[in-house]
């Protein structure tokens, strides 16, 4: 009983040292440079959101503008469709 779990701890303990051996950090720059593209894609993504914020405002406010067109129009000409 105590052999097996000798045994399994060893073998666990091993496959736990090769991991560390094989683990390889990134170089510095590689993460710096990926941080950086990061930041921009985020600042891209909020510009064009903002972008899209400012075209529903303008799609609203012109949609209020041809309503309010359309009812000048049916007033002065109330017999035309």
């Amino acid at each position: 009983m105590v052999e097996k779990e000798r045994t399994k701890a060893d073998t666990l303990n091993s496959r736990l040292k090769q991991q560390l051996t094989d683990y390889k950090v990134p170089d510095v720059l590689d993460y710096v440079t990926e941080r950086a593209d990061l930041y921009e894609l985020n600042k891209t993504v909020r510009m064009w959101e903002r972008k899209v914020e400012i075209a529903h405002m303008a799609l609203k406010t012109n949609r209020k503008t041809w309503r309010k067109l359309q009812m000048v129009h049916q007033e002065q000409n109330p017999w035309k469709i």
